[in-house]
């Protein structure tokens, strides 16, 4: 797992380009808010760009790492990050072989931006993982690593 200064010592090293993967107006329900799909509008757009640094690391790092299994961890990840914060005692977090490192890169960037100056709560954060998360569904019909081809460019 990568601390937060190796991750932001990684940041710096790698370009980050502006980018608009969810280029839409719809707008997607998360629990009771309303949240913005398209990616500009979204007041937390840094916290998503922190996950798929994170993302676009471990797809580098294993060659083998395949959408959906990516797919299968944000929502593993998901559960993971509530369990860190006393919730979902009775879930189990599955953890596929190789999907290790999107879990705790996940679970890490949650315990350090979860309530921090932005005001993140854990369902937006929630809420973010799941936007990635189709995203990367939506990106796989362009192959096995579709998403990854795609946040290349951007992240």
């Amino acid at each position: 797992m990568l601390s937060a200064e190796s991750y932001r010592r990684l940041s710096m090293q790698m370009q980050v380009k502006e980018f608009d993967p969810f280029a839409n107006n719809r707008t997607e329900t998360a629990g009771t808010s309303t949240m913005p799909q398209d990616f500009n509008d979204d007041p937390h757009l840094d916290v998503c760009q922190n996950i798929e640094f994170g993302l676009r690391v471990q797809y580098d790092r294993s060659p083998g790492l395949t959408d959906t299994q990516c797919i299968f961890a944000l929502d593993s990840a998901k559960v993971a990050i509530k369990q860190q914060l006393g919730y979902a005692k009775n879930e189990r977090v599955n953890v596929l072989p190789g999907t290790e490192g999107i879990i705790d890169w996940c679970v890490s960037i949650g315990q350090e931006r979860i309530g921090d100056a932005s005001d993140l709560t854990l369902k937006e954060y929630v809420a973010r993982m799941e936007k990635i998360k189709r995203s990367v569904k939506g990106h796989s019909e362009a192959g096995p690593r579709g998403y990854r081809e795609f946040i290349r460019e951007y992240v």
